[in-house]
């Protein structure tokens, strides 16, 4: 049984590099597609409300139809021909990975 699952990314860049970010995002796109992903939203953080130890310049909201999506996004041979591009816009990534709560039966 396919199990949806969330992921938070957390995205320290290089100075700002929001351009060079965004050709990264546009050209993993079609991977993160092939393998039940989606961007669900792009957020900048409000300065002052995080309290996180480590800057975030940025925070996407990522879907996948099941974990093994994620987990084979992560591993496909063409996502790693872009890891140049990503390293030249990002310092850091964190993953945080979730299973949503079927919100009707939670607060039923």
């Amino acid at each position: 049984m396919k199990e949806r699952i969330l992921v938070l990314v957390l995205i320290e860049t290089h100075g700002g590099e929001t351009n060079k970010l965004r050709n990264y995002e546009k050209a993993i796109l079609p991977i993160l597609q092939r393998h039940g992903g989606e961007f669900i939203s792009i957020m900048q953080p409000i300065i002052g409300t995080s309290g996180a130890e480590t800057h975030v310049d940025e925070m996407h909201l990522l879907s996948f139809d099941h974990i093994a999506g994620f987990g084979n996004f992560q591993a496909d041979p063409e996502l790693a021909q872009h890891h140049p591009l990503r390293e030249e816009a990002v310092k850091s990534l964190r993953f945080i990975q979730g299973k949503p709560f079927d919100l009707k039966e939670y607060f039923s």
